[in-house]
């Protein structure tokens, strides 16, 4: 599956890493394709109290948040990361074969008529097949962002403290008119 998650405020900062159907766990576009290229056709993931804490491929370990999302670690631009060959070179013989021997090549599209962009931490749009080739690169380097422990409690104490500040100072104000 190719799905991403937007973050509230639209930005895609990670990328579910298994999708259950039924009682199979199919794994994304990336973590199937970093399968392929180690030759692993297992996942282990380890559970804890407070949710999923990683899925392994082999012996390494992709730390995930509370929900089995994988933060997509965007250390600097796509375009100086990985080389983008087009389809129509492809299909009239412009690139040589060789290029792709021994490669990790993933295969999609980067039409934006195709609305697969979504927005990202450094790019206003970024095609979905990019998303996937940056976290299949960082699984291949092992180059993981964790998530902060308790990043839920984390989370759900700063929503309640900024909304009480915010109600003291409505009332604060409505009581000075």
């Amino acid at each position: 599956f190719v799905n991403a998650l937007h973050d509230s405020d639209g930005t895609i900062r990670r990328l579910p890493l298994l999708y259950a159907y039924g009682r199979q766990l199919i794994p994304s576009l990336s973590l199937a394709t970093v399968m392929a290229a180690r030759g692993v056709d297992s996942i282990a993931v380890r559970v804890d109290d407070a949710g999923v804490r990683s899925a392994a491929v082999g012996e390494m370990a992709i730390p995930t948040d509370h929900q089995g999302n994988m933060l997509i670690p965007y250390r600097q631009p796509y375009a100086d990361q990985f080389t983008m060959v087009s389809a129509a070179e492809v299909l009239t013989h412009e690139v040589d074969p060789a290029r792709f021997r021994d490669a990790v090549v993933l295969v999609g599209t980067t039409v934006t008529a195709l609305k697969d962009t979504s927005p990202v931490p450094y790019a206003r749009n970024m095609a979905g097949i990019q998303i996937h080739g940056l976290a299949t690169a960082a699984m291949l380097a092992v180059d993981f962002l964790r998530p902060p422990p308790f990043e839920f409690v984390t989370t759900l104490l700063s929503i309640l403290i900024a909304g009480a500040v915010a109600t003291a100072l409505i009332a604060r104000r409505s009581l000075s008119t």
